[in-house]
């Protein structure tokens, strides 16, 4: 091992991320999968590991990526993320939304998830702005939600309850006093 048979002549196998096995006629590159850090051995890569062909070191499957071999890498897609050394990717959890390594929003090669922030929604993994009039998004939330009766919501951000003696209907965006003539035993 570590040397090849050339027409009648013993070479020594040195070109780095090669090997040269018993018997053979020529340097072959280290095969996908595995690592050779000297010419005399392939190595096979551990789970979560990246070992492209001719690799002389066992690397990390890269943050973003998941590699369900070693010898492959493929980037995490949309509604998922992939944290260094993944094996598979991981589906995104109900309101919450994914990100890249500088915590900035990502739909593809994302790192980790967060909980969704108050004023925002998330679907599969995507952040959307609470946009809606009288509507409200409370942290982790995965869709707009109208305005609750007894309270008003004058942000998409916040949901204020009503004083007694006012009335607040579902959706409301302001705090609205009890008409003349009408009894309002509760807020909404």
């Amino acid at each position: 091992r570590g040397y090849f048979c050339a027409e009648g002549s013993i070479e020594e196998c040195v070109a780095s991320g090669t090997y040269c096995e018993e018997g053979s006629s020529e340097a072959a590159p280290c095969a996908g999968g595995y690592f050779c850090s000297s010419t005399s051995s392939q190595v096979e890569c551990s789970a979560g590991s990246h070992c492209p062909e001719g690799s002389v070191v066992e690397s990390d499957c890269r943050e973003g990526h998941f590699c369900s071999t070693p010898a492959s890498e493929t980037e995490c897609g949309p509604g998922t993320f992939c944290a260094l050394r993944s094996v598979l990717p991981t589906g995104v959890s109900v309101g919450f939304h994914t990100v890249d390594a500088d915590d900035q929003p990502a739909v593809r090669g994302a790192v980790k998830e967060l909980v969704c922030p108050v004023g925002f929604f998330c679907v599969e993994g995507a952040i959307a702005e609470c946009v809606v009039t009288g509507t409200y998004c409370a942290e982790g939330s995965s869709e707009a939600t109208p305005c609750a009766g007894g309270y008003f919501c004058s942000s998409t951000s916040s949901q204020v309850e009503c004083s007694a003696g006012s009335h607040c209907p579902e959706g409301s965006v302001e705090e609205s006093d009890c008409r003349e003539g009408h009894f309002c035993s509760t807020p909404a």
